[in-house]
């Protein structure tokens, strides 16, 4: 069982992700085929389909946030 802290902050990571995601498709940093909508947290989310990306984000929150690895993997 989780402890109710890690499970804050895996839901603060998957939110800083969602977030950064988003910026970067408003921005058009990167194209928008590089992106889907899918549904998270009762509304629509834009996470990025581009492998290498996804582990950059990860890396970038991670790092913030204190962390070496993900805490957990939730499906």
């Amino acid at each position: 069982m989780l402890s109710t802290r890690k499970l804050l902050l895996h839901l603060r990571i998957l939110s800083s992700k969602d977030k950064l995601s988003s910026i970067l498709f408003q921005r058009e940093v990167y194209p928008s085929d590089d992106f889907h909508m899918v549904k998270k947290y009762g509304q629509t989310v834009l996470v990025t389909q581009d492998m290498a990306l996804e582990n950059y984000l990860d890396k970038s929150v991670n790092s913030r946030c204190g962390l070496s690895q993900p805490t957990l993997t939730l499906l």
